[in-house]
């Protein structure tokens, strides 16, 4: 019985389940253009674009070029809402939310569309907090989904 036991355990501490490492990526390099901010919320741009930046690298997929990749994305922050979300019982606010609208292209290096979507995100934060928090934890959102559309 130990022994089997023991047998299992083995077999199963060996498995992992990743999807990651399965994913075929079609190109091989990348160039991430400076996000653009059509919102009247300040900085978004900056924020948003470094934690893609940062998120494409720790993936390690694609390899990250400032110019001359086989092909090249560029983002538009179209939207962003911050909202009241969840009261307490004195009409005091508990949470807020955040939406955001993005635009993302993606081309080939010689310019020619791959293609274009629209990307939608929201996180809620504690009142406790402040904006932003919400907006740092919600660019970490949109960092990871933006890796996910272009990679898978």
């Amino acid at each position: 019985m130990k022994k089997w036991l023991l047998i299992s355990l083995v077999f199963l501490g060996g498995c992992i389940y990743n999807f990651r490492g399965f994913a075929t990526v079609e190109y091989g390099s990348i160039t991430i253009n400076p996000f653009t901010n059509n919102t009247l919320r300040y900085g978004l741009e900056d924020i948003f674009y470094e934690n893609t930046v940062d998120e494409f690298i720790r993936d390690g997929r694609i390899k990250l070029l400032e110019g001359g990749a086989e092909t090249v994305l560029s983002v538009v922050i179209t939207d962003y809402k911050n909202k009241p979300f969840t009261f307490d019982e004195y009409e005091n606010i508990k949470e807020y939310r955040i939406d955001v609208e993005l635009t993302l292209s993606y081309l080939k290096g010689d310019g020619e569309g791959i293609w274009e979507r629209t990307l939608k995100e929201w996180v809620t934060y504690d009142s406790s907090l402040t904006e932003d928090d919400g907006i740092q934890s919600l660019a970490e959102k949109v960092a990871s989904s933006i890796v996910r559309t272009v990679l898978e």
